[in-house]
């Protein structure tokens, strides 16, 4: 039978259509970290067919059995596995008819370590490395660990069950109903899930403590972390159950689950993923701790957290037919993020920090490969792909863009139900505020170009009446202004006569105060914040006096870990000022750093020691920490770090050696959903245009001295 009709499809036959699935899966954990499986598949067969065809990768397939309805039961003939479309056919001599059955597989493979699919992850106890196993299916790489239908619209329910080590923790999405001993291993049995797409199953075996608080409706939220380090797991748990309480309100619709459950892993692609009842985490983004984080860490953990609990209601009960629509799912998601940050830490003016997703994706939209938000997938090799900032960032600013336009009250009780309808042109939602935000007009750009009447707002001082277009800066577009209207807002600023977010929108925010290197007793969350930056800026660029001052601290930091004198946020300042100080002819600061990595437990720490290393001006010490990120001693998740800082001076050595090694850099580390921009020159080009952000920062610092 021809099964070339099968190769190179976008989507998968819908000859059969899964409804629920039983699986049951063994982990061994010990060096070889393989699974065996079996599943049991619900299918309505919906058109006659001799073929099954379905989604698995690196699976092998032992054997299959169709049994219909009615207990008729079908052999396959041949299993064809196709590792290129991710599929396996099920060959059948006789037709299947249109009913009901029950497909059942058993199955086989081994834990990858390429963090997708079911993976391995180590850990270290009591001073010896051990196995854990955890999921990350999104996108598509549920069918790395089961076969199933492996698309979000094809969602069904879940009954899983697991045979792990007895002494370890075993998680899925939904609360524990038995368990059973034999040994050394016990088999766990989960409550079915509600109906749901195959991306949000989960899995997580390994080895934690946890604590566990109730929210006022009775879900049971628990946070499990590293053995030992419990405490720093508190302010997550609290932030959960504030942003299901936010969200259960917001969205009029309760937390469809017994239960929510966060879990803090070494080794994650993503910062976190929402599986549905199971939010896994990377370690660094669910672990915090007051004298060990800085307060952007903080405000980000709000940030992620928030996101992660707002995809149970946008996201995983109501899901997007496909890959295409993803900008939705997450702009929407991160838009929400905010408000419910906003929400909890109104103190923090986090609209203003929003800015950075507005502007930055407009940066990346003007970039040569920039691509609309809606982005068609013609295969499951490009999902990955669609997960970069435009989704993110671009699609958030349209949903707050249209939010800004409606207005809160019509947002939420419309919006989300309305849908999107149609191709067409963009209608572009348009604000003014004339003289005062009392005075403000809303209307839609339907074409190209448009005016507005605003004679209504003119008055005796028309002349020196300030306009103020894209108010609060809600829209996703750029305003021009001639030269009159530009100096009338100069003169509203020097009157501050403008939001702070207008003001920022205006100049992207390229202004600092003299802060110091110490914390001022009740200062303001953005100060707080505003210091690092600060100083991060000044140690680029090599400001004499600040290199003077942190490498002085630094020294301390050596010697006393936990010195007042260098804390969590003015730590990332003094590491860059040591590197910008190394070279081959002075390699003391980069090797006392190196030395720094290797002694610190905290994954932050790490964190901003990585983010560091490679300012260095000398191109030989850059090489040097290149070769060091792709060695055993960082986590593959974490490479990305070290490209974060990478100097200006040295990033044409740094292309050149990653074009010469891409071949065994994508051989060993594969490609990683969530992308941060399109490609290779595009990254380099924004980390041009941070340096130069940098820059007029430190301009500007230079003249308040």
């Amino acid at each position: 039978m021809n099964i070339e009709q099968f190769k190179g499809l976008a989507r998968l036959p819908k000859f059969a259509i899964p409804s629920h699935y039983d699986f049951h899966l063994k982990l061994d954990l010990s060096a070889a970290c393989t699974f065996y499986g079996t599943v049991k598949i619900n299918l309505s067969i919906t058109e006659k067919t001799n073929f099954l065809v379905l989604n698995a990768n690196q699976l092998q397939v032992h054997q299959a059995l169709f049994t219909t309805s009615g207990n008729q039961q079908y052999c396959p003939s041949d299993v064809v596995v196709d590792d290129d479309d991710e599929v396996v056919v099920l060959i059948f001599d006789e037709t299947l008819c249109v009913g009901e059955g029950l497909l059942g597989i058993e199955f086989s493979g081994k834990l990858n370590e390429h963090l997708k699919g079911l993976y391995r992850c180590t850990y270290v106890d009591e001073g010896v490395k051990k196995n854990m196993a955890v999921t990350q299916f999104e996108a598509a790489d549920a069918r790395r660990c089961f076969p199933c239908w492996d698309e979000p619209a094809l969602k069904a329910t879940f009954k899983i069950t697991l045979d792990a080590p007895s002494e370890l923790t075993a998680l899925s999405n939904m609360p524990i109903i038995d368990e059973k001993l034999d040994g050394n291993v016990k088999t766990v049995y989960f409550e079915e899930t509600p109906v749901m797409s195959t991306y949000l199953v989960a899995v997580v075996v390994g080895l934690f403590d946890h604590i566990e608080d109730t929210t006022a409706d009775g879900v049971k939220v628990r946070a499990y972390c590293p053995v030992g380090r419990s405490d720093e797991g508190k302010f997550a748990l609290e932030l959960t159950i504030k942003s299901l309480d936010i969200f259960t309100k917001y969205f009029s619709t309760p937390y469809p689950l017994p239960k929510l459950d966060m879990v803090a892993v070494p080794e994650f692609a993503a910062g976190a993923m929402e599986n549905f009842g199971l939010i896994v985490y990377r370690d660094n983004e669910m672990l915090y701790s007051d004298s060990k984080s800085t307060a952007r860490r903080k405000q980000r953990m709000s940030i992620v957290v928030a996101h992660e609990v707002a995809h149970h209601w946008f996201g995983n009960l109501v899901t997007m037919e496909w890959w295409t629509h993803l900008w939705f799912n997450e702009g929407f998601a991160t838009w929400v993020s905010y408000m419910a940050t906003d929400n909890l830490f109104p103190e923090w003016n986090i609209w203003t920090n929003f800015l950075r997703e507005t502007t930055g994706g407009l940066n990346l939209d003007a970039l040569e490969q920039s691509h609309p938000v809606e982005v068609e997938v013609h295969h499951v090799h490009g999902v990955e792909q669609v997960f970069d900032d435009i989704g993110y960032r671009k699609g958030s600013a349209i949903i707050r863009m249209l939010q800004g336009y409606l207005g809160d009250d019509i947002f939420q009780s419309q919006f989300l139900s309305s849908g999107l309808h149609g191709d067409g042109e963009w209608t572009v939602p348009m604000t003014l505020a004339l003289g005062s935000y009392d005075k403000c007009k809303n209307f839609l750009l339907e074409s190209k170009f448009g005016t507005v009447e605003i004679s209504e707002f003119f008055s005796s001082s028309a002349e020196t009446l300030w306009i103020k277009v894209n108010v609060e800066q809600c829209g996703f577009y750029r305003v021009m202004y001639e030269d009159r209207l530009a100096a009338q807002l100069r003169k509203a600023v020097e009157n501050n006569c403008l939001l702070a977010t207008d003001k920022f929108g205006m100049c992207y925010n390229l202004t600092a105060l003299k802060l110091g290197w110490e914390s001022i007793p009740g200062e303001s969350h953005l100060d707080v914040m505003l210091r690092g930056e600060v100083f991060i800026a000044l140690a680029t660029f090599g400001h004499d006096k600040t290199r003077r001052e942190a490498m002085q601290r630094f020294q301390v930091l050596l010697n006393d870990k936990n010195t007042p004198l260098l804390s969590a946020d003015m730590r990332k300042a003094a590491y860059i000022s040591v590197m910008r100080n190394s070279s081959t002819t002075n390699r003391n600061g980069f090797e006392s750093l190196l030395k720094f990595y290797r002694e610190v437990d905290a994954m932050q720490e790490k964190e901003r020691i990585l983010q560091s290393l490679a300012s260095s001006p000398d191109p030989d010490i850059v090489l040097e920490v290149l070769n060091f990120l792709l060695s055993d001693e960082v986590r593959d998740q974490d490479i990305i770090y070290g490209l974060v800082g990478l100097s200006l001076e040295c990033r044409e050595t740094a292309w050149r050696r990653l074009k010469e090694n891409w071949d065994g850099i994508l051989k060993k580390y594969g490609y990683y959903g969530k992308q941060g921009c399109f490609g290779a020159r595009e990254k380099i080009w924004g980390i041009k245009c941070k340096i130069w952000e940098f820059g007029v920062l430190l301009k500007i610092v230079t003249r308040l001295e």
